[in-house]
């Protein structure tokens, strides 16, 4: 049966905005290996501090297994290959990196680093994943968003200007709440399209066809209404009412969360998906969510990954 599809409409938000500002970008760290993939990730990190008025730090970090005078050499290498990529930006994504070359483990610098210079986001290239079989456990991506506090942007495309069209998936958790607040700061004039994935219970407990197709309908029915309302109280209780920027379209769709995500990244083209994934306190901290693992694995466009703390 074809997934069920509801619209969220948008009721009047006196009384149910929420009281709290968005969070402000006022720190962006863009970590890089130098590689191609990295250069992305500075292109588009320059672009958002220009556009958020932050200051923008850009650090590589080699591996401090290397002898003294390697690390010396390539020190002095690598602050000029990044300065060589900044300079290669237009004017108006031009800002004045700090450039910081450190020696040590790649994941725990750049999180030490993006903590120690209270970073409000962290940008990264995609993991080297050419042909999709690689895992994303174990990666320096994966570490760092497992273990950071700040969300964290993943670029795969190219920039070329403010994003235009977001995908915001949501499960209702705080997580995902605050996905919703920094997409609408990164990514405040794009068109944002907010889906929930909900399963539909006990559809094959009956054995007559009509009465299976007449039960899953009630239920449809029933969790479609209840998931509209859960999307608009969570709307407006995570965005003020003066919030600029485009309209939210919400979306409730039946099925599974990684159907239901792929179905609406085909039919929007998003250039920017939003996940919302588990905190960095007790069993959380060991593994990343599922769904934020796998489309960050092989992402169909920049992806932005958000914890609630």
């Amino acid at each position: 049966m074809k997934p069920s599809f509801a619209s969220v409409p948008s009721p009047n938000r006196e009384g149910q905005t929420s009281p709290y500002p968005l969070p402000q970008i006022d720190s962006i760290l863009v970590a890089t290996d130098l590689s191609a993939r990295s250069d992305r990730a500075i292109a588009r990190a320059a672009e958002l501090a220009a556009t958020t008025r932050a200051r923008l730090t850009v650090v590589h970090v080699i591996d401090d297994d290397l002898p003294k005078s390697v690390v010396q050499h390539l020190s002095v290498a690598a602050k000029a290959e990044i300065e060589t990529s900044l300079s290669k930006l237009d004017k108006a994504r031009q800002n004045d990196a700090s450039i910081h070359v450190l020696t040590g483990a790649a994941d725990r610098d750049i999180v030490g680093t993006a903590e120690a210079w209270e970073a409000d986001l962290v940008v990264m290239g995609v993991h080297r994943n050419e042909d999709g079989r690689r895992p994303l456990t174990g990666t320096t991506l994966e570490r760092v968003v497992r273990t950071g506090r700040s969300p964290v942007l993943v670029v795969k495309d190219l920039t070329d200007g403010p994003y235009q069209r977001a995908l915001i998936a949501t499960d209702f958790s705080v997580h995902a709440r605050r996905a919703l607040r920094v997409a609408s700061v990164i990514a405040p004039d794009s068109a944002r399209h907010l889906v929930h994935a909900y399963h539909v219970p006990f559809t094959g407990l009956h054995p007559s066809e009509s009465l299976r197709q007449s039960v899953q309908e009630t239920h449809e029915a029933e969790l479609a209404a209840f998931v509209r309302e859960e999307l608009a109280a969570l709307i407006h209780s995570a965005l003020p009412e003066d919030e600029a920027g485009a309209p939210l379209d919400a979306q409730a769709i039946a099925g599974d969360v990684h159907g239901v995500i792929y179905g609406e990244i085909q039919r929007l083209e998003p250039d920017l998906l939003v996940l919302g994934t588990h905190g960095r306190t007790g069993v959380a901290q060991l593994m990343l969510g599922s769904v934020a693992a796998e489309f960050m694995n092989k992402p169909p466009c920049d992806v932005l990954a958000v914890k609630a703390w």
